[in-house]
């Protein structure tokens, strides 16, 4: 998984244009209804990681960008002059939408599902999604949610369905994830390229008529965090997303570290991840603008 340890305080991000993401988030949670979704037995631990964030957290670590009004009723975002109650929604999808639009980041809730059979996603806000369609991961298992991932059968699902189980309060996991896209929306329900198939030479031909757009494509990276609430032991999976145009990173010296990057995709213990990154598509034609 590529997992290290941090603490709390590394959880949630912020950076400089905080305030025009947050502005995206709530457009896209005003006009995409399925960026949330719950099942009421999550109500509690949407609850919790909601008044943590909201009564402690983020003031706390943020000190000049959010703040408690004088009653201690309300969150404050400074930079915007956005008004938040501390108390949660009695709805667990009001008090998410909530969420999704205080702070940068989206949110999924991991509980053992009702058969006792492993985790299953039983809350999220998700207004960069990307990949998949975000209404329909709603009550699936933890590997139901990674079955299209090279390998996650045969190789990691025992010892991720452990790891999870065995998660402790208190211990704060971080890992990375990144792609190539060929465009720089942060959202994108469908998956990352529109000219994904299932044929190579098809992919092939795809890859040649984009050869002329890599100035246009963009490297976007996920920093996830994984944890466990104290009193409602569910674990949530956090992350944050950016995307970098490949010519800024080019034109900082960084092309060929990727380029380098992206050919190593198929020489690790599960090849086929250049398919499910699509990298069949983009990857020949960026690395050559990379290099060039």
């Amino acid at each position: 998984m590529g997992i290290s340890q941090v603490s709390i305080s590394d959880v949630a991000q912020i950076n400089s244009d905080l305030s025009r993401r947050l502005l995206s988030r709530q457009s896209i949670l005003a006009s995409c209804p399925d960026s949330v979704g719950s099942f009421a037995a999550a109500g509690p631990a949407v609850s919790e990681l909601y008044l943590f964030l909201t009564s402690y957290y983020l003031p706390q670590r943020y000190p000049s960008l959010f703040s408690i009004n004088w009653s201690g009723s309300t969150l404050i975002n400074t930079s915007l002059g956005l008004h938040y109650p501390l108390s949660p929604d009695p709805s667990p999808e009001q008090t998410l939408r909530r969420l999704g639009s205080i702070i940068d980041e989206d949110f999924m809730f991991l509980l053992p599902a009702p058969d006792g059979d492993g985790y299953n996603l039983q809350a999220y806000v998700a207004c960069f999604a990307s990949g998949f369609q975000v209404g329909d991961i709603l009550g699936k298992r933890l590997r139901e949610l990674h079955h299209e991932v090279p390998g996650y059968r045969n190789r990691l699902q025992p010892s991720m369905e452990r790891w999870f189980g065995a998660l402790q309060v208190g211990k704060i996991a971080r890992r990375y994830n990144w792609t190539v896209t060929l465009h720089g929306r942060l959202r994108n329900d469908v998956g990352e390229n529109q000219l994904y198939t299932e044929n190579q030479d098809a992919d092939d031909r795809a890859a040649d008529e984009l050869s002329i757009h890599c100035v246009k494509a963009h490297l976007r990276t996920e920093l996830q965090h994984i944890w466990r609430l104290p009193q409602t032991k569910a674990i949530v999976f956090s992350y944050k997303t950016h995307v970098y145009p490949l010519s800024e990173l080019k034109a900082q010296g960084e092309g060929d570290a990727l380029a380098t990057a992206i050919e190593g995709l198929s020489k690790g213990n599960a090849p086929e991840i250049v398919r499910y990154k699509r990298a069949t598509i983009w990857g020949k034609p960026v690395c050559k603008y990379l290099r060039s």
